[in-house]
């Protein structure tokens, strides 16, 4: 067989694969049509609001934003770190900082829209979090690094866009 013929025969398929980076899980129809990443590790304590967000932003990540499709996904990992962990107060990515009592989430700069607010959480703070076991919103102080509850340490992001080929 002639090099020709081996050229002919050979077929490269070269495209773009979406994949999670190692170490984070891929949760399949949030955000619309796009597959997201999560990356979910054991609760913490004594973490504020401002560190969780700028570790995941340090990984290439941001805080969970459960909108629309991303919402059921979003109650999968609440209804996990409450089974094994108990009640754990989960960090969402929507502050007022800038701009006070004009909700916005942080990655898509969308408005928070939605009436899930805990109607017992009263306190007026600046950033936003959810129970674990409820789903239900809260605000919370996003300085506040002395929670004496658990923390649910969960960042996602979008899958990254590779090069691939296939023989």
């Amino acid at each position: 067989m002639s090099i020709y013929n081996i050229i002919f025969f050979v077929s490269f398929n070269i495209g773009i694969e979406e994949i999670c980076p190692k170490g984070w899980v891929e949760l399949d129809h949030c955000e619309g049509s796009d597959t997201i990443c999560a990356k979910v590790g054991h609760p913490l304590k004594y973490v504020s609001w401002f560190s969780l967000q700028y570790h995941c932003d340090v990984m290439g990540g941001y805080l969970p934003e459960p909108t629309g499709s991303s919402d059921a996904q979003f109650r999968m990992i609440q209804k996990y770190f409450d089974q094994l962990y108990g009640e754990t107060l989960m960090y969402l990515g929507a502050t007022d900082v800038s701009d006070n009592n004009n909700w916005k989430w942080l990655n898509s700069k969308k408005d928070l829209v939605g009436n899930k607010w805990d109607a017992t959480k009263t306190e007026k703070k600046n950033c936003l979090a959810a129970s674990s076991g409820t789903g239900l919103w809260q605000t919370i102080d996003c300085e506040d690094d002395e929670h004496e509850s658990q923390i649910a340490f969960v960042c996602m992001r979008k899958k990254d866009r590779v090069k691939s080929s296939t023989l």
